[in-house]
Parts: C-alpha cells; structure tokens; sequence
C-alpha cells in the first residue's frame, strides 16, 4: 500500500498537483491493460531483448537452413529481390540492403543525436574540460582495439594461421544491377564470371581495423545500469565514452569504409551540402519545429547524395540531425524541442527494428568455428579495450591533466572497459563493410557476436563485494524506483530528459510535453494547451522521494505504536 501511494503521488505531482489530490486519485481501470502493454514494450525496449531475440533467431536460422537464409536475408546473387528488375542507384531492393542502408539511417541519426546533445551547451562533452576524462578513455579505447588488432594479426600472419585462405579477385563488372552493390559485387562478378581465385594479402585482413573500435550504446547502456547504482558517476563516464565512440565510428565508416571499386565522386557532395543548407534555412528562416521536415527536405538529399557519392548512405541524418533546433521556441517554453521529438518518435521504432539488423546481419554459420580473425576481433574488442582505456584513464589522472571523478575507482574504471568492450551492433555493421570475402566477413561477425558475452560476464563480477558501493540515492529509493521499474514506461521520455539531462527545462510528464504538428500554415505551428506542472528537476525528484520514502516509513511506525498501545490496553483492560 505504501509503494502505491508514493508511486501515485509522484505520478500526480509531476503533473502539478498538490499531495492530498495525489492521494485521493485512483486510476481508471481502462487505462490498466494500456498500461501494462507500455509497461512491457519498455521493459523489452531498456533491456535490448529485440536486438538479442535477433541475433538467437539468426544464428539459428543460419546453421539450420542456411540457403534459405542467404536467399531471404543474404547478399548473394540469388537472393530473393522484393521488385525484380527494380534498383535504387544501381542497388538491388533486398532486405539486406533495405535494412543496412535505409533502415540504419535512423539509427545512425539517434546516435547523431546523442553527440549532438552531447556538444550542446550543459551536455557531458562541453565545455571539453568538464569530460577529459572520458574523451580520454574514448582515445584509450579506439586506439587500444586497434593496436592490439594490427598486432595479433601480424602475430597470427606470421604464425601462419591464414595459409589457404583464398578470396575473388574481382575485376571490371560490367553492367548489371548489383555493379555498383558495395557487398553485391563479388556476387555479380561471380556470376559474370569474371573472377580468380588468389590468395588473400595481409592487409586485406589488416583492413578491418576499425572492427573492433566500436561500442554498442544500447546494450553498453543496459549492462550499465545493471553493474552500477543508480545515479553513479560511472554510468555517465561510460555513456559519455560510448557516444563519442560512436562518433569516431561515424567518421571511421564515411572515411576508410567507402566502396574499392568506385572511388569517392566529390560532386556529388555539393548534394550533401545542399542538404545541410536546407536544414540550416529550415531551422533560421522558415522556423520549422516538426522533425518530419528536416528528415524530407533534408535527409533524403542527404542519403542520395552519399549513395551517388560512392559513400554509406546510412549515415545521412549525421549531417542534418545537428542543425534540428535543440530549445522551444520562446513563445512556447512547454514544446518538445525538435532534436528531442526525433528521439521521442523514432527510438522505440530504431530499438524494436533492430531485431531485423541483427537477424539480417548475425547470420554466421557456427559449423566452420572460428578462425584466426576471429580471435583477433574478440581479442582486440576485449583486451585492446581494457589496456588502452584503464591505462591512458589512470595515467591521465594521475598526471593531473585529466582528473578522475573522485567517486569513480580503478575498479570501476577496469568495470566500464568491460562493458566498452560489447561491440555487436556496431561492430557487425562495420565487419560486412570491411570484408566483401564471405569467409573474413563470417570470422570478424562471429567474433563481434561473442563479444557480447562480456555483459553476462560484467553482471557476474559486479556481484563481488568490492564492487557493489551503496548509491547516492537511499537503498529503498533504488530498489522501488530504478528504471526500468513499475513506473518506467509512464516516465521514459521523463527519466532520459530530466536525470540523465537535467539542465535541459522539460516539462516532466510527457503528457505535458505538446508536438509541433507537420502542417499548419507552412511552418509547423502547434496547438497549445497551459502547462499545469513547472519543471521537475533531478534534485527535487529526488527530494520527493527521499521524503515520501520517510512520510511513509513514518507512517507505519506510527500505525505499529497504536496497535501496539491497542494491545497493551487489552491486556490491561484484562
């Protein structure tokens, strides 16, 4: 009973109503089914279970049927067209290459948008001194993969680990379809017969270098929250590396990632400019709110200009999502900004469709075991990110140049390493870009798949003692409103905006929080209704907590006081 009343009270005080209405509100019972469905797409949202019940399904898929899965999901020259005959700039309309080069477009722009965010005025990466050293870490834990990538490969090189390895030498494809497919080509030259086996070179293998400098954000996100108490500085340390991760990745994809055999066309990059333009003049001078404007007008010039570029277009909304405004506009202090909106509408849809990237993507065939590469992306993933992020962070701070928050141990630095060190998403995305060989490519995935085992792994350690601190929130308050808990689905947009920003001034109900429409005179003007609640900020959320926590603590001594005087008066009464 008590757990209820807080939890209902602080669902009507962030609305902006008083205590004693709060405590005399009841729900209405057609909202309860709603509730509980929201209640369980949250849960399996926070946790990434779509991204893993993709990757299970693949991998099964793969090794039981595995030509049906090249044909359904694969980039084989057999694979099974949606439109035959039909190509988008030469692109054959495959799942695969509507799941990696459209689909990602949005996950690309969320991580946009977290960098974004990041950079903004009162965000973890500015001013720069106030993340030192996290951006220290990020260094540490691109450079470190990286390092002890080019050394085990040389190490198994040299050992002769890759003797009778043999890849297509493709050479002039002519026409056709899938000629200008980056992860096609090899198929269509094959199918021309324009091919030659040759032994594979070392720097084909070198190649893949930028494999293991990735950290999957979501999944990094969840081990987080698990390993860490609530609200301590580490999960922030390792959001903040995690997104500035993936920014390098971003840069790491667009630059050494294009395709071999067609060269970056730099003309096609004035589309990209223009596009940025369109965003930048939607913003200053048409004043427009709804993100849907700047994803038309913007990044679809944007993805074609890329892909006419001879250049991943799933990184299109990376160069328009940062011109999205990031405040309300004056006149109305209670709208959603437009880079948060983005977020609020597509991240449920980028998280759940993440089940079709891995089950598209994961499909390696388990029979062969490994090979030497992948050892070398585990080892790197795992090993590269603990040397190069604990030692350039501890001897960062112990030089003084990079002050570590005093809260953070090394144990907890080595902690945030570990959960770095979960490439998978990210790292399967760049494994089929550094590898058009089939066999280099099915190594790398399924050493970027096992890398995921370090989150089990993580939660098992955190559960010594010496890893295990009390929070700066009361024990109570943790166990009863930890995210992802009964209240987490009601407050999602409320626990992201406010305690993770709380510097940013959102309402704190998202009932409260009102949507530019797309079409209203030309320039998304949106119906308001008056905010009834000021802003809830992180400290004040904690102080109602704290102190519903003890009114209700109190509450139940004082009722366990009477009855126990009711009892003492029955005994005397006899």
């Amino acid at each position: 009973m008590a757990e209820t009343a807080a939890a209902t009270a602080l669902q009507k005080v962030a609305r902006g109503r008083s205590h004693r209405e709060a405590a005399k509100h009841v729900a209405p019972r057609k909202h309860v089914t709603h509730g509980r469905l929201a209640s369980t797409l949250h849960r399996l949202q926070a946790n990434a279970v779509p991204l893993q019940l993709g990757i299970v399904l693949a991998l099964i898929w793969a090794n039981a049927h595995p030509d049906s899965y090249e044909r359904a999901l694969g980039t084989r020259s057999d694979t099974i067209r949606l439109w035959p005959g039909a190509n988008i700039f030469g692109h054959s309309l495959t799942v695969h290459y509507l799941i990696n080069d459209v689909f990602m477009v949005l996950f690309f722009g969320i991580a946009a948008k977290e960098v974004t965010e990041s950079c903004l005025p009162g965000g973890s990466l500015n001013p720069p001194s106030k993340a030192l050293s996290p951006l220290v870490a990020t260094f540490g834990g691109v450079v470190g993969p990286i390092g002890v990538y080019l050394l085990m490969v040389s190490l198994f090189w040299s050992g002769g680990a890759f003797n009778g390895y043999t890849t297509m030498d493709v050479g002039v494809v002519g026409g056709g379809a899938d000629g200008h497919h980056r992860q096609l080509a090899a198929a269509a030259a094959a199918a021309t017969g324009n091919t030659t086996m040759r032994p594979i070179e070392i720097w084909e293998v070198r190649h893949g270098w930028g494999v293991p400098t990735a950290t999957d954000i979501s999944l990094a996100w969840v081990v987080a929250a698990q390993v860490f108490p609530v609200r301590h500085p580490a999960i922030d340390f390792l959001l903040l590396l995690a997104v500035a991760d993936d920014a390098i990745g971003l840069v790491i994809i667009a630059v050494v990632y294009s395709d071999p055999l067609h060269p970056v066309d730099p003309m096609w990059m004035l589309l990209l400019v223009l596009a940025v333009a369109v965003a930048l003049a939607l913003r200053k001078i048409a004043g427009a709110q709804h993100w849907a404007w700047y994803i038309a007008l913007a990044g679809l010039p944007a993805w074609c200009g890329l892909a006419k570029a001879n250049l991943h277009p799933a990184l299109a909304l990376c160069f328009v999502v940062p011109a999205m405004p990031s405040r309300p506009p004056r006149d109305r202090p209670n709208q959603l900004p437009t880079l948060h909106a983005f977020e609020h509408a597509l991240k449920g849809v980028v998280d759940f469709g993440l089940f079709f990237f891995t089950l598209a993507n994961a499909g390696v065939d388990l029979r062969a075991g490994g090979g030497p590469l992948t050892l070398c992306i585990l080892g790197a993933l795992v090993l590269g990110k603990m040397v190069g992020i604990v030692c350039l962070v501890l001897l960062a701070s112990r030089v003084g140049c990079a002050p570590l928050n005093a809260k953070i141990t090394p144990a907890d630095v080595a902690m945030v390493a570990s959960t770095a060190s979960v490439g998978l998403t990210v790292a399967l995305f760049v494994a089929g870009e550094a590898f058009p060989d089939a066999t280099l490519q099915g190594e790398a995935k399924l050493g970027a798949l096992l890398s995921g085992l370090m989150g089990p792994l993580c939660l098992c350690v955190s559960k010594r003692p010496t890893l295990t601190r009390a929070a700066s929130v009361p024990k109570q308050l943790t166990e009863r409103y930890q995210p992802g808990g009964r209240l987490a689905h009601r407050y999602g947009l409320f626990e992201r905006h406010q305690l993770r920003a709380a510097a940013n001034a959102l309402p704190a109900h998202p009932d409260e929080l009102h949507h530019p429409k797309l079409f209203d005179h030309g320039r998304a003007r949106a119906h308001w209704r008056d905010a009834k609640s000021a802003t809830m900020q992180t400290s004040s959320l904690v102080g109602f907590l704290q102190k519903e926590t003890t009114r209700h603590a109190q509450a139940r001594a004082q009722a366990a006081a009477t009855d126990s005087q009711e009892v003492h008066l029955k005994h005397m009464e006899c």
